[in-house]
């Protein structure tokens, strides 16, 4: 235990070390595990765990014990009929992938160090086509997991149409509007119909569909470049804490709008549309819902929340309308694929394809 203490929690609070008022906790995760770290490093969730023969990647997670038991048990069920972007979970002697302490839940994989390997746009979303492809036959065993969309994701896109009132409410309380606040105002009207025409969408959805997804895989949820990994052989998706079981393209509009390069052919939206249904064919009504989740505009309403709840995030204001007007760029070429998703959908439909 001293030994545990003086390299592991050294440096004490504001350092790269840990919190000493964590100690107990801390031990009780190492003992379950048989760790004698040399070195721990965090910053109150994910830890550097540096032991004489390995380093692992400690998460503390908000799931349930039972959740996280459960991914493991689909993620190792997955890895064994060949699936390769998820790293192996540490196991206790006892053989548990997952520690429980008195207020949270740890599981533990190989650290990877983040920027220790280049992966581009196009082979992540080829991994997430994989990783939903091999999830389909998993999730036949767990047909009580197959949820539904309902009225709380329509709730909170009314919301952000209420911000986006708030906003225009502030700029029009203000003497003089900022370089910002006018180039804002000539697109709420935009984000204002794009909301629109996705509220609308989705809630023809939920009466036609009741809800459901045309097929079920196991989604991510939070894909971003920083729940991506790689080393000098293979990428790895992390962090599956918030992980669930619904449509693939609910994770794929998520990659397309924080991966993609609109200036790059091989990784613009609809090459990694095109990327993604090479290992995994999108169905009709698949691309339909496609085009309702990119319609949704994330980033632009990510700007304009930054701006105004929390500018210290940007640098100046040159910069922040430099970002809004990237952004809204961006997003015209969105609606375009979103205008061509539904339109593939009405030309040359067989009757086949109008029954699914």
């Amino acid at each position: 235990p001293n030994r545990f203490f003086r390299y592991s929690f050294g440096v004490g609070r504001g350092g790269c070390g840990l919190d000493f008022t964590r100690y107990d906790e801390w031990k009780m995760v190492c003992d379950q595990y048989g760790w004698q770290p040399v070195r721990v490093e965090g910053d109150g969730r994910v830890f550097k765990v540096t032991l004489p023969d390995r380093e692992l990647g400690l998460k503390r997670s908000g799931a349930s014990y039972e959740k996280l038991m459960l991914l493991h048990r689909i993620l190792e069920k997955m890895n064994h009929q060949g699936f390769v972007h998820t790293l192996p979970w540490e196991l206790t002697p006892e053989g548990e992938p997952v520690v429980r302490t008195r207020t949270s839940c740890w599981y533990a994989v190989p650290w990877k160090e983040k920027g220790a390997g280049e992966v581009c746009a196009r082979d992540v979303v080829m991994g997430l086509a994989h990783l939903h492809r091999f999830s389909e036959p998993v999730l036949k065993d767990y047909p009580e997991l197959a949820g539904k969309t309902d009225e709380r994701l329509i709730g909170k896109w009314e919301e952000k149409r209420q911000d986006l009132k708030s906003y225009q409410e502030q700029i029009r309380a203000r003497e003089f509007p900022s370089p910002f606040d006018q180039s804002a105002e000539q697109i709420f009207k935009q984000l204002d119909q794009s909301l629109s025409f996705a509220i609308r969408g989705m809630k023809r959805y939920l009466e036609s569909e009741d809800g459901a997804p045309p097929r079920y895989a196991l989604c991510h949820i939070r894909i971003h470049p920083g729940n991506i990994v790689a080393d000098q052989e293979n990428f790895y998706f992390i962090d599956f804490d918030h992980a669930g079981v619904d449509s693939p393209v609910r994770d794929l509009a998520l990659a397309v709008e924080r991966l993609s390069d609109p200036s790059d052919p091989k990784n613009s939206p609809s090459a990694l549309i095109q990327a993604y249904e090479e290992i995994c064919p999108l169905r009709p009504k698949e691309k339909k819902l496609l085009g309702l989740y990119l319609s949704y505009p994330e980033r632009l309403l990510k700007t304009l929340r930054i701006y105004y709840h929390d500018p210290k995030l940007l640098n100046d204001e040159p910069e922040a309308v430099s970002r809004l007007e990237q952004e809204m760029a961006r997003y015209e070429k969105t609606k375009a694929l979103v205008r061509r998703l539904w339109s593939n959908r009405k030309k040359g439909k067989t009757n086949k394809e109008k029954r699914r």
